[in-house]
């Protein structure tokens, strides 16, 4: 009987010891993993129009939804990278001249049909032909594309262009489906509401309220041939027709996410217990552009300069921006395209301003009022008097209005005659910056992912309905945007866009205010949600495959 409670007690210890060692090993071992399932709803304001990476860019609803749709050869990181999507690999010609994709085996789309060459080769020759009317178009002119077996598809460039395979990025249309659609009528297309892709999610459905305005788009999770795609089962969209009630949406817990909102409405998202904010920087510049060729005065360097330093940036971005936004010195930035250094900063310094003015002849009147400069003839007599005034153009958009009023307020206090012009979202491209309407213009500008500034500053787009906003013609500053351009190696396409953006900096062509922080704003029961730096607020779903609601138990 002794023996018999020694063996007894022998295995009741043991048995506590195994518990004890199990519950060791499940702690340190056993944890929760990311479980496919689960339904995401985020609100957007404004509608769909066209779910179609051919047409999407002019509307950020319908990049939103593209990019869970579509795939391209390239994909774009949450890290801001570009690696390759579609493509299995993909190689540049040491002249830069020729990009070589092979492709990954077993493409398909969301209808089961495979993704092939003859897919690629549709979906860049659509963006070439002027009748689909693309905003893609101008990345792919001069470009031959060619298909020379089943995987492998070839770009043949005219000149070398650096951030080509950004271009890439662009979603690919299923061929056997939109070929038979003739390209003027295919804005008219269903399959633009209706979407088949290759990308991570593939259209359910969608609803209409009474009078056709579409209200919700639901996606599902795409299992592509080996099994793999993203947790979350399903992806929802509500749309709202303003800011308001798409806050009150968030805080009434009919929706998970918002992807923008004003920066007077993010206390009230803040307000939600499980909000969780990420910070989103955009690869975008505020900026006032003098406009030389309509103004007189603003042809004198000493009178930019000195409406430069008369401007304390900080405070604008305090007091227009709420605090959300970072102080940018030029018109590219660290960390894009090889970047490592800003040009000088421009200090507020509002008594050299005063005394700049003064230097180019422009005096405060001894009873007041704006400064002026006068005209004398031989005998000294004042034969004109011209007053310094300047009108600020800007979108009437809550942030842009209160910045531009407060740059108004900082100039008057300098004696500068203003007036702020707030023009509708509707009217800018049209009356003001197609004519260059303006004599200041605070206006946004967006680079792409890898960023090139020609556009925005090249002297042959100095022109009407050109995107040189400063008129700004500089052949030094030419030659060093086009060698840039071509230049492969990132390190000295940096250098080249430094000394472009010194160049620019130091003529004062501009004063670079601001680069807007966009909060994205999710419920903390989304895990795995990563957005460093986007070139587009669609890039937040950058990384939406690894994004989960649902967790099981797993081994370290």
């Amino acid at each position: 009987r002794i023996e018999r409670r020694m063996v007894v007690g022998l295995l009741v210890v043991a048995c506590a010891g195994f518990a004890v060692m199990g519950a060791r090993v499940w702690k340190l071992h056993v944890v929760s993993v990311p479980a496919r399932g689960g339904e995401y709803i985020e609100g957007l304001v404004g509608a769909p129009s066209y779910i179609n990476p051919l047409f999407a860019s002019a509307n950020e609803v319908d990049l939103d939804l593209t990019r869970l749709v579509y795939s391209g050869l390239m994909r774009t990181t949450p890290e801001g990278t570009v690696v390759p999507d579609l493509a299995e690999t993909v190689e540049v010609s040491q002249d830069g001249k020729t990009v070589t994709v092979m492709l990954r085996e077993g493409l398909r789309f969301h209808d089961g049909q495979t993704l092939s060459t003859d897919d690629i080769l549709f979906t860049f020759e659509a963006i070439q032909n002027p009748a689909y009317k693309s905003p893609y178009g101008g990345s792919f002119k001069g470009v031959t594309i060619a298909a020379p077996d089943e995987r492998t598809v070839t770009f043949t460039l005219s000149e070398p262009y650096a951030p080509f395979l950004t271009a890439l990025t662009v979603g690919i249309l299923p061929a056997h489906l939109w070929r038979d659609v003739p390209p003027q009528s295919a804005n008219l297309a269903e399959f633009n509401l209706k979407p088949i892709g290759s990308g991570p999610y593939k259209f359910k459905a969608f609803s209409r309220d009474r009078v056709g305005t579409i209200r919700s788009y639901t996606f599902e999770r795409f299992v592509e041939n080996d099994g793999s795609g993203p947790f979350i089962g399903r992806v929802a969209f509500r749309f709202f027709p303003d800011y308001e009630s798409a806050v009150e949406a968030y805080r009434n817990r009919q929706i998970d996410g918002l992807g923008f909102a004003p920066t007077t409405l993010r206390d009230r998202l803040r307000g939600r217990h499980d909000a969780n904010e990420f910070p989103l920087a955009l690869p975008q510049y505020t900026a006032l552009f003098f406009n030389q060729k309509r103004v007189e005065a603003l042809k004198d360097s000493q009178v930019r300069e000195a409406l430069t330093v008369s401007l304390d940036r900080d405070r604008i971005i305090a007091d227009a921006l709420l605090g959300a936004g970072e102080l940018v010195d030029g018109p590219v930035f660290p960390g894009f395209a090889g970047v490592t250094s800003t040009p000088p900063h421009a200090a507020f310094d509002p008594d050299k301003a005063a005394q700049l003015l003064e230097k180019a002849g422009w005096a405060l009147p001894e009873n007041g009022g704006p400064r002026v400069k006068t005209t004398k003839d031989s005998k000294g007599r004042v034969t004109a008097t011209t007053t310094l005034a300047l009108t600020i153009v800007t979108a009437q958009r809550d942030e842009t209005s209160m910045a531009a009023k407060a740059v108004a307020d900082t100039w008057r206090a300098l004696g500068v005659d203003v007036k702020v012009e707030e023009i509708p979202a509707a009217r800018m491209q049209r009356d003001i910056l197609r004519p260059h309407a303006y004599d200041v213009l605070l206006y946004g500008q967006i680079l792409s992912r890898d960023p090139d500034p020609l556009p925005f500053w090249h002297s042959m787009h100095a022109v009407e309905g050109g995107l040189n906003l400063a008129l700004y013609a500089n052949r030094n500053a030419d030659a060093l945007l086009e060698e840039a351009r071509k230049e492969q190696d990132a390190e000295k396409r940096g250098m080249l866009y430094t000394q472009f953006a010194n160049l620019v900096v130091s003529e004062r062509a501009a004063v670079f205010l601001y680069r807007p922080v966009y909060p994205y704003f999710v419920t903390t029961a989304v895990k795995g949600v990563r957005a460093d730096e986007i070139a587009v607020p669609a890039d937040r779903f950058a990384g939406i495959a690894d994004w989960y609601i649902k967790t099981r138990k797993g081994w370290r």
